[in-house]
């Protein structure tokens, strides 16, 4: 029994994941916020979404080449890795910033990084989520 992840899969999860991340993402952030208008939130999800589409591709990419050449399939592996993702995002696009000014920006970028680190635990465990789901109908790829 081959034990990889195929492409049609690795993209299934992909867009499983960047889902899950941007509702996770837009809905902590749209509650510390304040966002109330219905329709704010709905275009903060598609912002939220797009960006993480773009941004995670690469990462993703790694995350799946490494997952076959470990050969591990744990939930623990892709929240991780999404947690990495997310916080390693957050830290090229905005972290920059939050280091130059005072302590209260920096209070306000500490709560953003724990919400990305949420969309990334929530988009890694989608993606495993996915995977597992298509490996139990897929006799070639087997999940531990």
């Amino acid at each position: 029994m081959e034990n990889t992840i195929t492409l049609r899969h690795a993209i299934v999860a992909y867009l499983a994941a960047v889902t899950a991340a941007a509702v996770c993402g837009t809905f902590t952030f749209a509650m510390q916020v304040g966002v109330q208008i219905f329709m704010g939130a709905v275009m903060l999800l598609g912002a939220s979404w797009l960006c993480a589409f773009v941004s995670a591709l690469i990462p993703f990419v790694l995350t799946i080449k490494l997952a076959n050449r470990l050969g591990t399939r744990s939930w623990r592996y892709f929240a991780g890795t999404g947690v990495v993702t997310a916080l390693a995002v957050f830290g090229t696009v905005l972290g920059v910033d939050a280091y130059a000014c005072d302590d209260g920006p920096v209070m306000q970028a500490w709560n953003y990084a724990l919400h990305m680190a949420a969309s990334g635990a929530a988009g890694g465990t989608a993606c495993w989520y996915v995977l597992e789901r298509q490996a139990r109908f897929d006799t070639s790829v087997r999940m531990s």
